[in-house]
């Protein structure tokens, strides 16, 4: 049986907050599918559900009503030890943060997922300072986050975030605190390795110039996705 050409569907997802005596409507109904191999970028002002759509695909963030179906899977079905293995193992992260450990090298933050999910340590490490140098760090596997600039801190991160051969990279304004060079240089960075590296990436921003390099883009609009 051949694989779906979706790599996520997404079926009417609604996100409430409770904020005091009123309930806050995130999200309104939203659905759409993202296919295997495709760069999606998600656009639209702030408050306008962006990264809690992007949360609740990742499976961070678990939707009021509706479903998400990753690779075949129902995430709702999964345990929460299940869904944590799963997300480590079939989702990879890049947040506007890049999170790094302080304490750690480049080269242990990269491999830290690859640990977590019990693999072999040697082959993690090796992992790791492949990917490092796929993304401009050969000469950074040992330094610390403080003695990286931010771009190359971001870079840890795209790199972090392939360790473990996801499925599919979700990232949240990665470029948002970096200046409008490193930005460029950041999303064609991603552009290209997830395309190299045959990964799905969905990417959510308020850079309508970068998004347009997308194969597809979508606008939110106070919770619904904004029709042309």
């Amino acid at each position: 049986m051949k694989p779906s050409t979706d790599i996520l569907t997404a079926d009417d997802i609604h996100k409430q907050y409770r904020m005091g005596d009123t309930d806050l409507h995130v999200l309104k109904g939203i659905s759409l599918s993202v296919r295997r191999g495709e760069i999606l970028a998600i656009i639209g002002h702030s408050g306008a559900g962006k990264s809690t759509l992007l949360h609740i695909f990742g499976t961070i963030d678990k939707p009021s009503s509706g479903s998400i179906t990753i690779d075949g899977t129902d995430v709702a079905r999964l345990s929460e030890v299940k869904l944590a293995e799963f997300r480590n193992s079939r989702i990879g992260f890049v947040f506007q943060f890049h999170h790094l450990l302080p304490e750690f090298s480049a080269l242990e933050n990269v491999a830290l997922p690859g640990l977590m999910a019990r693999r072999e340590k040697k082959e993690v490490f090796g992992q790791a300072a492949g990917l490092l140098r796929d993304v401009g760090l050969q000469d950074r596997l040992e330094h610390r986050p403080r003695e990286m600039s931010g771009g190359e801190q971001q870079r840890v991160a795209v790199a972090r975030a392939l360790i473990n051969d996801p499925l599919m990279v979700l990232a949240d304004e990665p470029s948002g605190n970096l200046d409008i060079s490193t930005s460029h240089g950041l999303h064609s960075l991603m552009w290209d390795i997830t395309k190299e590296k045959k990964k799905t990436l969905v990417i959510v921003t308020h850079n309508r110039e970068l998004a347009s390099r997308a194969d597809r883009v979508i606008e939110l609009y106070d919770g619904t996705i904004k029709m042309a």
